[in-house]
């Protein structure tokens, strides 16, 4: 279940184990966890000279928390939904829909999801645009991006060696209309790890799951 303190800060606890998430934005964004680990395995932060919005409200519904970022004098808004699909001591599937508007004209707002580690990229199956399944490799927690056929092939790739980034939003936004990405992220601890099929399922599953009409 969720729990929220201050604002933005909140923490999802099992009997197994807490990942901890900073969802108070502004430079260091949306940052996710688990607990007595890198704090920031993931992180949502802003491109170029982009400003990720502070956190404003945020309240839980369901198993879901949502915070909303307004606009204020950075180019885009966001409202952000956190819902765990699969969670224990060893893993977290955690489904992240970020919804974003912007009210300024000729502007082409831009999010990065980075994850730090060494990656790799499974073909699940074609797109013009991303890898439907990359991975960033590190001691500690592993990561693993999965991405359905509407996020794909608008999502490009900035990765290096030591960090997975990946770019949502690909296509220009006019002002007033709101654009969504839906990444499934997979969190394993070292001796858990997923397999490829054990993503390749997930995947599916995430195919297979109909995009909410609201935030």
């Amino acid at each position: 279940m969720w729990k929220t303190g201050e604002l933005g800060l909140a923490t999802w606890s099992d009997a197994d184990a807490t990942w901890r998430l900073n969802a108070t934005g502004g430079p260091q964004g949306i940052q996710l966890g688990l607990e007595g680990t890198n704090p920031s395995r993931v992180q949502f932060c802003s491109v170029g000279e982009d400003v990720f919005p502070q956190a404003a409200e945020q309240f839980v519904r369901g198993d879901e928390l949502h915070v909303l970022f307004p606009q204020q004098e950075g180019s885009y808004s966001i409202e952000a939904v956190f819902k765990p699909i699969v969670s224990g001591a060893n893993r977290l599937v955690i489904e992240v829909i970020l919804s974003l508007e912007t009210r300024l004209l000729d502007t082409h707002p831009t999010v990065d999801l980075v994850a730090h580690g060494s990656g790799n990229a499974t073909a699940a199956s074609a797109s013009a645009g991303c890898d439907p399944i990359s991975q960033a490799t590190a001691d500690d927690i592993s990561v693993a991006v999965l991405l359905g056929p509407h996020d794909a092939p608008f999502t490009a790739k900035h990765s290096s060696d030591n960090e997975l980034r990946l770019r949502l939003f690909g296509e220009f936004l006019e002002k007033g209309v709101i654009r969504k990405a839906r990444p499934w992220i997979v969190l394993s601890t070292s001796d858990a790890g997923g397999t490829s099929e054990e993503l390749k399922d997930a995947y599916a599953k995430l195919c297979a799951s109909p995009l909410p009409l609201t935030p």
